[in-house]
């Protein structure tokens, strides 16, 4: 059984911005992503299992993504299964995930 798919009504104007990244099938988790991405924050949860929350520049960097790209690349990297967004909106990163991710100038 797949994830949750967010309903096109739901997504409203995002919903070209997100599908850019996901295609049509918006999951739910992405959802979850974009409001931390719009929040500025995001709880990102340590190989310890502790829950952090840290600014997304934060973030994108112990990603290792371009610091001025941060909501383009964790997508990006979301989208490519290499980025795991809990229920609660928590972010987990395999330790071994590094992508080649090309942002576009203003795609943040």
């Amino acid at each position: 059984m797949g994830q949750p798919i967010v309903e096109h009504r739901q997504v409203g104007n995002l919903r070209h911005a997100l599908a850019e990244f996901y295609g049509e099938a918006i999951p739910a988790t992405a959802w979850l992503l974009e409001h931390s991405v719009t929040a500025g924050r995001i709880s990102l949860r340590t190989p310890e299992g502790e829950v952090r929350t840290v600014n997304l520049r934060q973030a994108a960097a112990a990603f290792g993504g371009d610091l001025g790209e941060s909501r383009c690349y964790l997508h990006h990297l979301h989208a490519a299964g290499l980025l795991t967004v809990e229920q609660d909106g928590t972010v987990e990163l395999p330790a071994t995930a590094t992508a080649a991710v090309q942002c576009r100038p203003g795609k943040r």
